[in-house]
């Protein structure tokens, strides 16, 4: 499971589970994020890690910048 896109309506998560993949929006994220389809949990501060991750373009999620900061394993 991932964020796919931030909207202004919400998070747009795609969900792998059960071998088929499907998307579902969520308006907040709380603790976890739960797929309405496949019944799959995820917790919500792994979802937004990887999202940020891969929206810093950094090569196999080692490091990002989060308000100009570097932040991760070449820190």
């Amino acid at each position: 499971m991932y964020i796919d896109e931030q909207l202004t309506e919400g998070y747009v998560i795609v969900c792998g589970g059960h071998s088929d993949q499907h998307s579902f929006l969520v308006k907040n994220l709380s603790l976890s994020v739960q797929c309405p389809t496949c019944g799959e949990v995820a917790l919500s501060v792994e979802l937004a890690t990887d999202f940020v991750m891969r929206q810093s373009g950094s090569p196999n999620g080692q490091h990002a910048r989060i308000n100009g900061t570097l932040i991760g394993s070449e820190a």
